[in-house]
């Protein structure tokens, strides 16, 4: 059970970081962006088709690991070579991991509705916040670099920084009404 709300928490806090580089960084943060993430797809993307390989066949019978990590592959190894069209995408991206984000928190905030916590409206106010700042960022990617950076940086930080509060609240709340 530990191990799970670890990887909860993962999610809030790579928002964050990522958050502070694209404000402090801002020009240069959607290039490196770019390259973390290609990188991640290509790390991906051999694990999962190694893992397939070292797999016995019952393991893999319904498995696409192996379709799935060359695709990851290839994809990591295009964003690379293309960074210029990727990096024209990434403002789109990441809009829609914001507004996905801010859907997740209005789950939050139904759960915390659910447990009757106090100032419900905080969680449902900072999740419309979210969910409208990303779908401004999917229609209007066009901003400028360094503006757009700067309002994603503070997006990223206060979903982030939110949705790590919210599911500590509840995982808490949860602890104690399973005690």
């Amino acid at each position: 059970m530990k191990k799970e709300k670890l990887v909860v928490l993962l999610s809030p806090i790579f928002c964050v970081l990522l958050g502070i580089m694209a404000f402090v960084t801002a020009n240069k943060a959607l290039e490196l962006i770019c390259y973390i993430a290609c990188g991640a797809l290509i790390l991906t993307g051999i694990v999962l088709i190694i893992r397939y390989l070292t797999r016995t066949m019952e393991e893999n019978v319904v498995s696409n690991g192996f379709l799935i990590g060359f695709v990851l592959l290839l994809l990591g190894i295009t964003g690379i070579v293309k960074a210029g069209a990727v990096v024209t995408f990434i403002p789109f991206a990441l809009g829609f991991l914001i507004a996905v984000n801010g859907i997740r928190e209005l789950q939050n905030a139904v759960d915390v509705y659910r447990l009757k916590l106090p100032r419900q409206w905080i969680v449902i106010l900072v999740s419309v916040i979210n969910l409208v700042l990303g779908i401004v960022l999917m229609v209007n990617p066009g901003f400028a670099a360094d503006v757009l950076m700067k309002v994603i940086g503070v997006g990223l930080v206060l979903s982030g920084v939110s949705d790590l509060v919210t599911t500590l609240v509840v995982l808490r709340q949860s602890d104690r009404q399973a005690s």
